[in-house]
């Protein structure tokens, strides 16, 4: 064969370009990846897993979730968000300015009130430069943009940090059920981890997820429940019976609720909902007094609630209720309230004259009461919401009243709590 040199040189050039392009190029941009700091933060990301967390990964694996599941937020781009922080002493003058840069601006109707929605950083700054002019303070909020973020999975895009302790990366590739890259921040609950890992379809009406029940164990009920027993809805309850997870449903579990995808980094760059990063369990960098107090509550709502509920409190269109302007907040009493924030909240209910199907998780059972009491304060008082402040002991009360381990709420059990 006498061009047989020329070809073995062109199939060798062929396979050596192959591997250069798609292992070692990889490698040398990201095999070097490291830690790297949270914006306006000391704190570092992304932190390693321990115990069931780590050990959860290969249950993920072993139990085939990537072949349903994605853990990949899609980002488009970046908008800005103009938020009124103060409208300082002269109400009218900021109002106008406001409205100067937002026509369809109603009014001024509270703190922390957006004036302008996914506008361009020009603009943004044009809006600033009026609002101070008139005595006012505002700021920018960077929003990432795109349908994943719509579809509330993620705060913003999936950059490689974020698997920089997974091996295996698990990205996935066929999304039959939501996106799991920030399942964690979504729905934070344990309990509703596992109860969705037993019966899918007791929280998430037509769902198409099969029941992982070779995960847990039916036991007969001894002299006390199992500490680990599942809170299942009414439906589920079996006579004498309790279901107990198994370590692998376990691990999964703490798996997913490791999965966050919330933090600002500096190729990621975005501002959580209710302002700068502050870490759930961290210290608030805010004042003393009822200053510092409003402040970790818009920080907590940030790490948690914002995702869904949004920063201006206006919630998602046939998805999320809003809390500004809602009978549920805007009450005297703050029992309803607390209630929904500890036990979760599954079934039918009404807000603002609409009728709304939720399956939410206990998003502030793992909370202090302490910081629970500045969330719902921050809630009750932001948006144009005008209830009065709730303390760590209006928490401890109620908390002790429904218990260590509530079932969720529905509205019929709402409406019969007095406010």
């Amino acid at each position: 064969m006498k061009n047989g040199a020329l070809i073995f040189l062109a199939a060798f050039i062929a396979l050596g370009g192959s591997w250069c392009g798609f292992v070692l190029a990889p490698q040398l941009q990201l095999g070097g990846t490291k830690q790297t700091a949270i914006l306006n933060s000391s704190e570092v990301y992304p932190v390693d897993r321990l115990g069931e967390a780590s050990l959860g990964l290969q249950a993920y694996r072993a139990n085939g979730c990537a072949a349903c599941h994605t853990k990949q937020v899609r980002q488009d781009g970046v908008a800005c968000d103009v938020i009124l922080v103060n409208s300082g002493t002269n109400r009218l003058a900021v109002q106008a300015a406001a409205q100067a840069v937002n026509p369809a601006l109603p009014g001024l109707i509270g703190s922390r009130q957006t004036v302008l929605h996914n506008a361009s950083k020009a603009a943004a700054d044009v809006a600033i430069s009026k609002i101070s002019s008139a005595g006012g303070k505002a700021e920018i909020s960077i929003i990432a943009t795109g349908p994943d973020i719509a579809r509330g999975w993620g705060l913003r895009g999936s950059v490689a940090e974020d698997f920089l302790y997974d091996n295996p990366i698990q990205l996935g590739s066929l999304r039959a059920g939501p996106d799991l890259a920030d399942e964690g921040a979504r729905l934070p609950d344990i309990n509703w981890q596992l109860v969705h890992l037993y019966a899918p379809r007791s929280l998430i009406e037509g769902s198409v997820m099969p029941p992982y029940r070779y995960l847990f164990k039916v036991r007969k009920i001894g002299g006390k429940p199992s500490p680990d027993a599942l809170i299942l809805p009414p439906e589920l309850v079996l006579a004498s019976r309790e279901i107990v997870p198994t370590p692998e449903a376990k691990e999964l579990a703490a798996y997913l609720l490791s999965l966050r995808v919330d933090v600002p980094l500096p190729d990621a760059p975005v501002t959580p909902p209710g302002g700068s990063y502050a870490s759930v369990g961290g210290e608030s960098q805010a004042g003393s007094g009822e200053e510092a107090m409003f402040a970790r509550g818009r920080a907590v709502y940030g790490s948690l609630c914002g995702l869904c509920h949004g920063n201006d409190g206006l919630g998602k269109t046939d998805q999320v209720p809003p809390l500004a302007g809602s009978e549920w907040v805007n009450v005297r009493g703050f029992q309803r309230a607390a209630r929904i924030a500890l036990a979760g909240l599954n079934g039918r209910i009404q807000a603002k004259g609409k009728d709304w199907n939720l399956s939410m998780a206990a998003m502030g059972a793992a909370l202090s009461d302490a910081d629970l009491a500045t969330v719902l304060t921050f809630i009750r008082q932001s948006w144009g919401n005008q209830a009065g402040a709730v303390t760590a002991d209006d928490v401890t009360a109620v908390r002790a009243a429904i218990g260590a381990r509530p079932q969720p709420m529905n509205g019929d059990q709402l409406k019969s709590v007095p406010e």
